[in-house]
């Protein structure tokens, strides 16, 4: 675990769902009502404009989660939120290949709606 990287701001937002959004609309909908806007000038992770909405699977690819974290640059992977690590990031076991081939090689964390295949219906119940 990275000091300089851990967001526990971004760890108190996680909320588990069903679903992440499949398309522009439906994720700036979710963006909206998670309300990121309200946490980013209290944290100290990133600067306000970095601090956004996310919808990703966890570490285990076995659950989907919502939450408000610092946006990065992702190359090659679909997106994950690692709980420990307090950290969005690549997630590298899921490549960007025929296996999931609605990824970019190279986006931002924010547009991982894009890679949705690895997102939809991850979790059959969020209730954790």
């Amino acid at each position: 675990m990275s000091e300089a990287r851990y967001c526990p701001k971004a760890v108190g937002s996680i909320k588990y769902v069903v679903s992440c959004p499949t398309s522009k609309t439906e994720w700036d909908t979710a963006a909206s009502k998670k309300n990121c806007s309200r946490l980013a000038s209290h944290q100290n992770c990133s600067s306000v404009e970095q601090f956004k909405y996310h919808c990703v699977i966890n570490g285990f690819r076995n659950a989907t989660l919502e939450v408000c974290a610092p946006s990065r640059i992702i190359f090659g992977h679909c997106v994950e939120f690692n709980l420990l690590g307090g950290v969005i990031q690549d997630q590298m076991s899921s490549p960007c290949n025929n296996i999931f081939p609605k990824c970019d090689a190279i986006f931002r964390s924010t547009d991982a709606y894009k890679c949705n295949t690895l997102y939809h219906n991850k979790l059959p119940n969020p209730n954790f």
